[in-house]
């Protein structure tokens, strides 16, 4: 049995957040970033966006090897603060929307997903690009 035809490759782009709050009160001022990570715990991060306040960008593109049983990547927003990282918000995307038959492969998809925080609260928006990525064609990419 092939193992690559039970894989989907996917680039995710992680563009942006919107309204980002540390609190109910608190607006995320600096230091925000993003984690992405697979239900194996295979995670890639975003530098922090040291600017963009409560609308940080990050523009940052990332290759995963997603198994085709995984159902969701989860992403987290985060907040690097003096007594450490604090979960802003995350979302459980479901791999399902990344790789729909109805898009072609290798067609970008612009996607935006509702952030919760820890009390399952709405906690502001993360806004990605995906596209299903043909190896073949796109040997150059790396692979995690």
């Amino acid at each position: 049995m092939d193992m690559d035809k039970d894989i989907h490759v996917i680039e995710i782009t992680v563009i942006s957040g919107e309204g980002l709050r540390i609190s109910r009160k608190k607006k995320v001022k600096t230091n925000s970033f993003v984690i992405l990570r697979t239900n194996e715990n295979h995670f890639q991060k975003t530098m922090i966006d040291k600017r963009g306040g409560d609308h940080p960008l990050w523009n940052e593109k990332m290759i995963f090897r997603l198994p085709k049983d995984d159902p969701y990547l989860i992403v987290e927003v985060r907040c690097k603060q003096k007594l450490g990282n604090v979960i802003v918000g995350l979302v459980q995307i479901p791999v399902s929307d990344l790789v729909q038959s109805y898009v072609q492969k290798g067609c970008l998809q612009y996607l935006s997903y509702r952030l919760r925080d820890a009390y399952g609260e709405e906690n502001g928006l993360i806004n990605i690009a995906a596209r299903v990525v043909n190896q073949e064609n796109d040997t150059h990419l790396s692979l995690s």
